[in-house]
């Protein structure tokens, strides 16, 4: 299992972020406000879809030296997507704040920049959700394998929550959704300037198996998306 932030922290005085996420790790900035994700890396290359600035993204292939970046998770090989370097930051020199709570914790707390984030580890309630399983016989929860968890049930359950200035900030139910196992200890917000404009909060998760990083995005006071990654 990862080491938890508070770990790592101790070791790397330039930035609390494990040197496995930000080698993936890239948030879009774009003065537009969105960038074009390509098929191919050229500008020639069909658009496939946007993505608004501020939204994180994970590249497949971190140490090419290309101007073009492919990405992490496209639906398959034979569908590809790519962004222009110029278009994308990276977040291991941004400011960060580190929870002190421990791995284990039922609560975690962080604050920067009058952000609050909170995270409650509550256990996982069966009855709440669809359980399935796969031609694998790996566990279902609500259709879909469950993050944190390898190939059985979660024990533990992730609730997400925000504010600014002690404003709620309004979540979806998918930040959060098949998000299970969380590791208390490892919660982090970061902004490159101040968090009211852009900020990234980082947990890694897991039951000891099935590790996993999510980066959650936040704009200008608005949820912009996130990314669940595997970072080695």
């Amino acid at each position: 299992m990862m080491a938890s932030a508070a770990a790592v922290a101790g070791s790397r005085a330039e930035s609390p972020v494990p040197d496995e996420i930000t080698e993936v790790l890239r948030v879009v900035e774009d003065p537009e406000g969105s960038v074009n994700v390509r098929s191919g890396p050229s500008l020639k290359s069909a658009v496939s879809r946007k993505l608004a600035s501020g939204s994180p993204v994970i590249l497949a292939e971190p140490n090419d030296g290309g101007e073009w970046k492919k990405l992490e998770g496209a639906a398959d090989e034979k569908h590809p997507e790519y962004i222009h370097s110029s278009r994308l930051v990276g977040v291991g020199k941004w400011k960060a704040a580190q929870t002190k709570a421990e791995d284990d914790a039922a609560v975690a707390k962080v604050e920067l920049d009058g952000y609050e984030v909170k995270v409650e580890s509550v256990p996982f309630q069966k009855e709440k959700h669809r359980l399935t399983k796969d031609g694998d016989g790996m566990a279902l929860v609500d259709g879909v394998s469950p993050w944190g968890v390898d190939g059985g049930l979660p024990t533990r359950s992730m609730k997400l929550t925000l504010s600014i200035d002690g404003k709620p900030l309004a979540l979806p139910a998918a930040a959060t959704a098949d998000l299970y196992q969380p590791n208390s200890g490892s919660l982090m917000l970061l902004t490159p300037r101040n968090a009211g404009e852009l900020a990234v909060v980082l947990m890694m998760n897991s039951d000891g198996a099935g590790a996993y990083c999510v980066a959650w995005s936040f704009s200008k006071g608005r949820y912009v998306g996130r990314e669940v990654f595997v970072p080695y």
